[in-house]
């Protein structure tokens, strides 16, 4: 399904930088939105975290930086503790 028309995203830039995902959680009240990085020592470190936890939609971002230093947005949709054997 295509969001593009459903979303207020007047005023963003794409690709969104982080410190532009409050402005995204304000002007769309439905949706809130956090943002991690992996840490250096192997855990992960949140960058934003929404103050809305009564939305309908939550949406969970781990930011990665590629080879060249570009950035991407990865959804996270369930984690999943792997089993000790």
């Amino acid at each position: 399904m295509n969001h593009e028309n459903s979303l207020n995203l007047s005023g963003l830039t794409f690709p969104m930088p982080v410190q532009d995902i409050p402005k995204f959680d304000k002007q769309n009240p439905t949706i809130s939105i956090n943002v991690l990085c992996k840490g250096d020592d192997g855990g992960y470190i949140p960058l934003y975290i929404s103050k809305e936890r009564d939305r309908r939609h939550h949406v969970n971002l781990l930011l990665i930086e590629g080879p060249d230093n570009s950035t991407h947005y990865v959804c996270i949709e369930k984690y999943v503790r792997p089993r000790c054997r």
